[in-house]
């Protein structure tokens, strides 16, 4: 009974996060919706130096956050909400285009049916271990 409690809190605590992170990506990247895709090329080149200039140094960093779960055998809980945030990049080709969006795009392609998602989890309070990857993925997230 209290581990059917614990799952439930659990998976609530983790839709909460999906919800927040959605929010939080739709901000981010809802600017440049204006670009689209097939307009004038050097309209868009143009936006995505001027973004560059303006990405904060040691910000967030999809893929480190990536790496640190992977290690610690938690990937399985971060992915759906970083999945969430990420979600509203498919209409921000300038956001897109800058670089640690495209490397967690890279890293997410490299991870889609990669063994390393259906590793256990390892227990929160546990010792960080290995999750067990598949060699794409590993070395995706070892970059």
């Amino acid at each position: 009974r209290e581990e059917a409690a614990e799952a439930a809190e659990a998976a609530e605590e983790a839709l909460r996060c999906c919800v927040l992170a959605k929010f939080l990506g739709w901000l981010l990247f809802s600017p440049q919706w204006e670009l689209v895709e097939g307009g004038p090329l050097g309209e868009v080149r143009a936006a995505v130096r001027e973004a560059e200039l303006l990405l904060p140094r040691g910000g967030f960093d999809p893929c480190a956050l990536m790496r640190a779960a992977h290690s610690r055998g938690r990937l399985p809980l971060c992915l759906p909400w970083l999945l969430c945030y990420l979600r509203p990049l498919q209409e921000d080709p300038v956001s897109r285009a800058l670089p640690p969006y495209r490397a967690a795009l890279a890293t997410l392609r490299a991870l889609a049916g990669s063994a390393a998602l259906l590793a256990p989890l390892q227990p929160r309070d546990g010792e960080p271990g290995d999750a067990p990857a598949a060699a794409p993925a590993a070395a995706a997230l070892a970059e």
